[in-house]
């Protein structure tokens, strides 16, 4: 009898002994979550798992959407609500760039896109994960990566970019930016553009008389003024003091016309800026030249040296440095 019991007595020793390993196990993998959760907590950084055949995502360390302000279960936890969350235009490089991964064609699934926010606000995340698990054949079973949201660094990014190209007065251009898109301009398909050169007239006596801080609010005021009637091929920069430049890329002469008159009907009259009328005008200088052939130096030397002779015939005028072709 008792020969007959000890097989069983020794497989619950077993089961037993598998049962408490079981425990510690358990115990072991709630440590090590533990341990991510706390790693991870107060960064914006969350551990996705892909299960492929099922497409099912699940978060870790967050519940699913929590990041673009959802709640649970109000958007699928799926590949195809992920990509419902997509912005559309950085859907297109995202997908291909996870399906690719997926393929075997690429190290790891590594991008950095937009999604969009329940609110409707988009949020930059920072993206990556690769596969961890594959079948007898050599296919992916299952994948893991983490996601982060940048959005923060990125308009640090955006401010810092706008204080390198921007003039922090009136924030037009500044005249490093104009310098690097006249440089650009090599690539357009135009072969020639034009430089306008543009000097306030009477602007000293505005700041020896009412003050340079009311001085720079109608540099401001006047910078808004030549912004909002520029063509849509044309850019405009504070070049410095009173002094403005634009780059046209185009040499059209009814276009060049029509863009400095417009620019010059505002000043016929008096401006009226914080309650004082102040008479001020524009004397620009026109420089038309060849794409690519031309230093920005020498081009702007020539729209400067036309603005001067306005200034000496009589102010609040254009002038041509040479004539159209």
């Amino acid at each position: 009898m008792d020969q007959k019991q000890a097989p069983s007595t020794e497989w619950q020793i077993q089961l037993d002994q598998l049962e408490q390993q079981n425990r510690q196990l358990r115990r072991a993998l709630r440590l090590s979550e533990e341990k991510l959760a706390a790693v991870l907590e107060g960064t914006d950084t969350k551990v996705w798992q892909l299960d492929v055949a099922s497409q099912a995502l699940k978060i870790f360390n967050a519940p699913w959407g929590a990041m673009l302000g959802y709640c649970q279960d109000e958007i699928e936890a799926t590949v195809k609500g992920w990509e419902s969350c997509l912005h559309p235009d950085d859907k297109e490089e995202v997908v291909s760039a996870f399906e690719s991964h997926l393929r075997g064609e690429s190290d790891a699934f590594e991008v950095v896109h937009r999604m969009l926010h329940k609110d409707g606000s988009n949020s930059w995340i920072s993206d990556r994960g690769r596969v961890v698990e594959f079948d007898q054949q050599g296919k992916p079973l299952r994948m893991m990566g983490a996601h982060r949201d940048i959005t923060q660094e990125k308009l640090y990014q955006q401010r810092l970019a706008k204080l390198i190209d921007h003039d922090p007065l009136t924030g037009l251009l500044n005249r490093a930016a104009l310098i690097k898109n006249y440089r650009a301009l090599s690539a357009a398909k135009s072969s020639k553009a034009a430089l306008l050169f543009i000097d306030l007239d009477n602007f000293k006596y505005v700041n020896d008389h009412y003050g340079h801080k009311f001085g720079d609010l109608v540099l401001c005021y006047i910078s808004d003024l030549l912004k909002s009637m520029l063509l849509a091929n044309s850019i405009i920069c504070r070049f410095g003091g009173d002094e403005f430049v634009i780059l046209h890329s185009s040499a059209e002469q009814s276009q060049l016309i029509e863009l400095a008159e417009s620019l010059l009907a505002p000043f016929k009259a008096p401006l009226s800026v914080e309650g004082e009328s102040i008479d001020i005008g524009l004397s620009i200088g026109i420089s038309v030249f060849e794409v690519g052939t031309e230093s920005f130096s020498d081009v702007c030397q020539r729209a400067d040296q036309a603005m001067y002779q306005v200034k000496k015939s009589g102010k609040n005028n254009l002038q041509f440095c040479s004539v159209i072709t």
